[in-house]
């Protein structure tokens, strides 16, 4: 999956868990490293089959 900022892919990962209200996200990338990303910060989702994202 992609999250994408104004058109720019800003990060790659695999969601790794989310809130029970859905506007929260866990988002792990291909090295380990773990981000929270939040409905709020107008970031688009985009996912993939593709496994060059993971």
């Amino acid at each position: 999956m992609t999250l994408s900022l104004q058109g720019v892919a800003y990060h790659k990962g695999s969601i790794d868990d989310r809130s029970d209200d859905g506007r929260t996200i866990w988002v792990t990338d291909g090295i380990g490293d773990r981000r929270l990303f939040h409905v709020e910060d107008d970031y688009e989702l985009l996912i993939s089959d593709d496994d060059s994202s993971r």
